[in-house]
């Protein structure tokens, strides 16, 4: 986003969260950032593999760079915990990228970097 004649998308209003009926695992928009997600998880007694800023985005900050984290050495790292991700891709198709739909991407949003490869 910040290479010349780049694209930059503003996600800061895609705040929602859903948690799995027994808390196990949650759906994050691009605009929510560590801080508020911990709160979330702490209040239904869950932990969930972040790093240490509060103010990075959790999905293109953290997760689509690898997502080294205090932790990591415990739970891996926050792109190993990565279940799915819903891609625009650049031709404007929305997919769901898996281990199971559309493999080569998901294991490219594993670590790639954010925005590489599509919007997530």
């Amino acid at each position: 986003s910040a290479a010349n004649a780049s694209l930059l998308i503003w996600t800061h209003h895609l705040l929602g969260t859903e948690w799995s009926p027994d808390n196990s695992s949650v759906t994050v928009q691009a605009g929510v950032v560590w801080g508020s997600l911990y709160l979330e998880a702490q209040e239904r007694g869950r932990y969930v593999q972040g790093g240490w800023c509060p103010s990075v985005g959790a999905v293109g900050g953290f997760t689509l760079g690898g997502g080294y984290g205090p932790f990591s050495k415990t739970f891996g790292s926050g792109a190993d915990n990565l279940l799915a991700a819903t891609v625009v891709l650049a031709s404007g198709e929305v997919v769901t990228a898996s281990s199971t739909s559309h493999p080569d991407l998901f294991w490219a949003l594993r670590g790639g970097g954010g925005g590489t490869f599509g919007v997530v």
